[in-house]
């Protein structure tokens, strides 16, 4: 069962959510040193996370599951943001360079098919 989204912006909006944002954020951003021209996917609930990606990557999404329910993201722009099914993404092979994964894959009905469509939409690099 996927959290709803409502539960998921309540905690991230909590003094706990924005401490655990600030650590996974800190992290994240060692690893993906930069994202420039590159296309960067936030998939479940990855909206705390993503954002920061916005002023240099050449594309940002936020994929957010049916069964979890989406969220309009960016709220002062744009909206970059989609409700799917979980092992049916809108793109084609090999298409996203960076792909962030929260709550996504522990409340998936369909962890086998999520995956194989995650590894079917990353570039090969």
């Amino acid at each position: 069962m996927h959290p709803e989204v409502t539960e998921l912006r309540k905690f991230y909006g909590r003094p706990l959510g924005g401490m655990v944002r600030r650590l996974l954020t800190q992290r994240i951003r060692s690893r993906w040193r930069t994202t420039q021209s590159g296309a960067v996917i936030g998939f479940g609930f990855a909206v705390p996370y993503i954002g920061m990606f916005r002023s240099e990557a050449a594309r940002v999404g936020a994929f957010m599951p049916a069964a979890q329910g989406a969220v309009v993201w960016p709220t002062s722009d744009a909206v970059l943001s989609v409700m799917l099914d979980e092992a049916l993404f809108p793109l084609p092979d090999a298409s996203i360079d960076f792909l962030l994964c929260v709550h996504g894959l522990e409340a998936s009905g369909r962890p086998a098919a999520m995956l194989r469509e995650i590894w079917r939409v990353l570039a090969p690099a």
